[in-house]
């Protein structure tokens, strides 16, 4: 039932709270109308912490007292940064249990059906894919998936990765690329994030993303079965695709040259979950992707880069990271995938 309410201090609304607690509580069939005894309301001068409607002079303003939650939790997770690797355990156990809850993920991603468009079962979800093989699959060196802004379309002809997608594909490599959540040709209307208290009753597109990006990491591990699994991510598809790094051998993001943890950028619908501040913005949340390979190009200087390399030298292989201000060339992205999949010589 929905009430058209400006508030929900109302009798209709109480009276289906006093419903669903005598079911769960009392065991009463659902349903069942419980109606409101009368009673007398307190004044609302008791009811009221600032009655009058003046606040005390220690009280701060909406501005200082959002810089002051946020002040807080950098204090606390600065608490947590990795010095070696078992405080990057405890970072990590902490970590993923923060994102697991504000960006509503469950795991059910390896479930995933793999069989022509992909999803999770009874989660209504479906990810449109191109998958690209070499003509002899024997000698398949690994998948490379990759999550875009422009969706599968971004390797079909024309598409502004293609020519990455067919040199990947003649030199041994699969080509898995996806609409991920409002990306590509998965798009649809949405309400304002901001009205309606949406991300109260909804994921946003960026949990959204996340969990597709991970579902298609799911879905490619399914079928590579031992061969290396390296996720490419561009723009605001490669923030999600940061969060689902620990889901393959190596990842490598366009950071798009912003700064990720900026108040306009996790202020963006493409960008926005809540509790990104409590989670240390994607700056921190990018080192859960330790200690496997990380490679960061397009960055501009603006990528806080300290939480991964605290990380990465915490469990003792620094190597395995690496940032490039500049965004990587066809030539330069071709360089960095052999190198995470050929052996050092």
């Amino acid at each position: 039932m929905r009430l058209d309410y400006g508030h929900n201090y109302n009798r209709d609304s109480r009276e289906q709270v006093y419903a669903w607690f005598a079911q769960w509580m009392q065991g009463q069939p659902a349903g069942k109308p419980i109606r409101e005894a009368a009673y007398t309301k307190e004044p609302d001068a008791d009811l009221l912490v600032f009655p009058d409607g003046k606040y005390p002079p220690t009280a701060l303003s909406e501005a200082d007292f959002t810089e002051a939650w946020t002040r807080s939790r950098r204090e606390a997770l600065e608490k947590l940064r990795p010095t070696d690797a078992a405080s990057f355990t405890n970072f990590m156990n902490l970590e993923r249990t923060t994102l697991r809850h504000t960006l509503a993920l469950d795991g059910s991603e390896w479930d995933v059906m793999p069989f022509g468009a992909f999803g999770r079962p009874g989660r209504g979800d479906r990810i449109d894919k191109v998958l690209a093989m070499p003509n002899d699959e024997g000698w398949l060196e690994a998948v490379v998936i990759i999550a875009h802004p422009d969706g599968r379309s971004v390797v079909e002809p024309g598409g502004k990765l293609n020519q990455l997608a067919a040199r990947l594909v003649v030199e041994g490599y699969a080509v898995l690329a996806v609409d991920a959540y409002q990306s590509g040709r998965n798009q649809r209307d949405l309400p304002s994030l901001w009205e309606n208290h949406y991300a109260t009753y909804n994921r946003t597109p960026f949990q959204e993303r996340v969990q597709d990006v991970r579902t298609t990491c799911a879905y490619a591990a399914k079928f590579v079965q031992g061969r290396k699994k390296i996720l490419l991510g561009f723009g605001d598809v490669g923030a999600a695709a940061l969060l689902a790094g620990n889901m393959v051998d190596a990842t490598i993001v366009d950071t798009d040259g912003v700064a990720p943890d900026s108040t306009e950028q996790l202020m963006k619908p493409g960008r926005f979950f809540p509790g990104a501040r409590l989670a240390g913005g994607l700056e921190a949340a990018a080192a859960l992707v330790a200690p496997k390979a990380l490679a960061l190009h397009n960055t501009a200087g603006k990528f806080n880069t300290g939480w991964l390399r605290d990380s990465y030298q915490a469990l003792g292989v620094p190597d395995r990271f690496t940032e490039d201000p500049a965004a990587l060339t066809t030539e330069g992205l071709i360089r960095v995938i052999k190198s995470f999949v050929e052996p050092k010589k």
